[in-house]
């Protein structure tokens, strides 16, 4: 059934005031979407301490680090599944991610995800030495709540901002997720396992406290029929001397689709019953895939996951933890740079830029480990892992780090975003869950430099997948992008 708009009581007719010029970077009159953002996005830095945690915690773990605060102890295969654990529950968190965001809306459904990431680090906290099962369980349960939040906020952001700012908006996903990396590092670095562990809890507290008070998305409230709800939270984001008439409008029409045929093609089953190879939802939707694979395939989350370890291994001169703290530190200057540049550079340079860096940089970091694990003294050169590093991970934020999650809600079609978005982090989980399960593994039989080689291998190949495949979206409209991928509106 077609949704029906409810009708709007006709206001009192005031002078139209003159919206401001776009493009001139950050503007006073936009603090509000960029405040809404930066809060929805405080649960991203909750997936990044998620994720970052096992970078202090594994040396515990396995025993490497001293600590009086009772953990658990794990041999290697299982230090693995501590990391794996995560990832393997959000693969199937993320599936009906993009449903629960179309009936719940956005805002709610990210206010639930405080719940499984609070009981995930108490779990964790409170298990004792002979007590890794509770590990995994927390793990697992944080990862219910790690799937969907990577939907969710990318498609969140995009609805809010305007056009002009959309690049920069959603850039800070992966500021925030370095900046959940930062803390854990920090805290593990200089408190016992117990107290960085249950610190932890406070991130998703504090997200529950301050994005409580942020208005939902306006397309959504006008696609549940709640005109006057919609018009109320557009006119918060945008100011109150702003014209958001003609933006309105172009929403209302936006959710007013033709029934019949968009319905069949709005779900995944309906679009490979319509002749899908021809479709602009197939070719968005390979494009984000294509950018998925290459964002896990460079390695970032086992740098991200690993961080002390593979310091401690590579012979720097400095203590793993420190290194971690370095390399984050730098992580989120470079997300902070991107956050000011992808509006103006544009979309394409800056994933070419990212892949070809991140290519030079693992290579001459397989050189560097195969000559340290051959035997050859490279006491001269034990700068090069964390300097490689701190380019790579610069390199990495600006391009796949900052531009994969929000082209993802870019390229889509309104009426296939939530499936897409679901099926593709899906898929980046899987990825992910893969990677960081097998990767210590095969560095500890192989080599690092093999790892680290095959790395930078599908760097170079993710140069090519950009220059042929990747169209640039840089302050286009979502029917400018779709027209490129073929014509659909959207």
């Amino acid at each position: 059934m077609k949704t029906r708009i409810a009708p709007e009581v006709a206001a009192p007719a005031t002078p139209t005031p003159q919206a401001p010029p776009e493009g001139r970077g950050f503007q006073w009159r936009r603090w509000r979407q960029h405040c809404a953002a930066l809060l929805a996005n405080l649960s991203v830095v909750a997936v990044g301490v998620t994720m970052g945690w096992t970078a202090p915690a594994l040396p515990v773990l396995r025993g490497e680090q001293p600590d009086a605060s009772g953990a658990p102890r794990a041999s290697l295969e299982e230090a693995s599944w501590v990391s794996a654990c995560m990832p393997l529950s959000a693969i199937f968190s993320a599936l009906p991610a993009g449903a629960v965001a179309a009936r719940a809306g956005r805002r709610a459904a990210l206010l639930a995800l405080a719940l499984p990431f609070a009981a995930g680090w108490l779990l964790v906290a409170f298990a004792r030495s002979h007590q890794l099962w509770l590990v995994y369980l927390g793990r697992l349960v944080m990862g219910l709540a790690v799937g969907p939040c990577t939907v969710f906020v990318p498609m969140y952001c995009e609805e809010i901002a305007e056009r002009s700012i959309r690049g920069a908006v959603g850039s800070y996903l992966d500021m925030m997720m370095v900046i959940g990396n930062i803390w854990v590092y920090a805290l593990g670095a200089f408190l016992p396992y117990f107290w960085f562990t249950l610190l932890s809890v406070a991130v998703p507290l504090l997200f529950v406290a301050t994005f409580f008070w942020m208005p939902e998305s306006p397309l959504f409230l006008l696609s549940k029929g709640r005109a006057a709800e919609a018009r109320r939270a557009l006119r918060w984001l945008r100011g109150s001397d702003f014209d958001i008439q003609p933006e309105f409008d172009a929403l209302l029409a936006s959710v007013e689709k033709p029934a019949p045929e968009a319905r069949e093609k709005a779900s995944l089953l309906g679009l490979l019953r319509t002749n899908p190879f021809r479709s602009t939802t197939v070719r968005a939707f390979s494009i984000v895939l294509g950018l998925m694979f290459f964002q896990q395939m460079s390695g970032i989350n086992v740098f991200i996951f690993y961080a002390v370890q593979i310091f401690n291994e590579a012979g720097s001169n400095l203590s793993g933890h420190v290194s971690a703290i370095i390399t984050g530190v730098v992580h989120f200057v470079a997300s902070l740079i991107a956050s000011i540049t992808v509006d103006r550079v544009g979309r394409r340079f800056l994933l070419l830029a990212s892949s070809c860096v991140a290519t030079v940089c693992l290579t001459a970091l397989a050189v560097y480990s195969y000559l340290h694990s051959s035997g050859h003294d490279t006491t001269s050169y034990s700068w090069l892992p964390l300097a490689a590093l701190l380019v790579y991970l610069s390199m990495y934020s600006v391009g796949f780090g900052t531009l994969t999650w929000f082209m993802m809600a870019e390229l889509m079609p309104e009426r296939s975003k939530g499936w897409a978005s679901s099926a593709a982090v899906c898929f980046n989980r899987v990825l992910t869950l893969l990677l960081t399960k097998e990767c210590p593994i095969l560095m500890e039989r192989v080599g690092q430099d093999v790892v680290y080689g095959a790395f930078a291998g599908f760097c170079l190949v993710a140069c090519v997948f950009v220059w042929v495949c990747v169209p640039e979206t840089k302050g286009k409209t979502k029917e400018e992008i779709l027209e490129m991928l073929g014509g659909d509106k959207p």
